[in-house]
């Protein structure tokens, strides 16, 4: 998401797919995450290491949130659902203000819809 804006450079004839979630389910698939990090940290210190070397913050108990420039949901903490759904309004957010509404390289697509109606959704792409 960070280098977003230099893909169409690279690739410039590429369609960039950018998949949603409903916020519900994607706050507690994170929050599921965040806890079986925290539990395999605890038994096994490598994976802990391995990711902080790889500077994967994303989970666990060395998670560090992503700065979006706004502070969002301050007085959560990542153990809540709602820090998860605070996380994805920054994510969601900084998003919208990377891809213009016109530019047509860069298209939303619903996992949830994807799923239910692959057909009709990769026909509209």
């Amino acid at each position: 998401m960070l280098r977003l804006n230099e893909l169409p450079s690279i690739f410039p004839n590429a369609i960039i797919l950018v998949p949603f979630r409903d916020p519900i389910r994607q706050a507690r698939s994170l929050l599921t995450q965040h806890h079986r990090f925290i539990d395999r940290n605890r038994y096994d210190r490598f994976v802990q290491s391995y990711m902080t070397w790889l500077v994967h913050h994303e989970f666990g108990s060395d998670h560090r949130p992503f700065e979006w420039g706004a502070t969002i949901g301050t007085n959560y903490v990542p153990t809540e659902l709602e820090y998860w759904l605070a996380q994805r309004v920054g994510v969601y957010g900084f998003l919208m203000e990377q891809i213009s509404k016109d530019d047509k390289q860069y298209v939303f697509v619903c996992y949830e819809r994807l799923c239910e109606q692959p057909s009709e959704v990769w026909s509209g792409i």
